[in-house]
């Protein structure tokens, strides 16, 4: 993955990341089978999606973890 793919990840907004998350998820599963099927000819695919897939949970989690500190100054603030 490039470095501009990974920026372009950083950017996108938590519905959006949800959304690849589950597309990339679905590709690991059907590049999986394919692999014990005897199918995949490209048997670093899975491997690359495994790490896109912890790429972008760790930006979620990065984000979701931004928004509650957020949300946490936001009450204090309003005491």
């Amino acid at each position: 993955m490039k470095k501009a793919d990974k920026l372009a990840l950083k950017e996108k907004t938590l519905p959006q990341l949800q959304q690849l998350l589950e597309k990339t998820q679905k590709e690991l599963v059907q590049a999986r089978l394919a692999l014990h099927a005897n199918k995949l000819e490209d048997t670093s695919k899975v491997y690359r999606l495994r790490k896109e897939v912890a790429r972008i949970k760790t930006i979620l989690t990065i984000k979701n973890r931004n928004l509650e500190q957020d949300q946490n100054l936001d009450q204090n603030n309003q005491e």
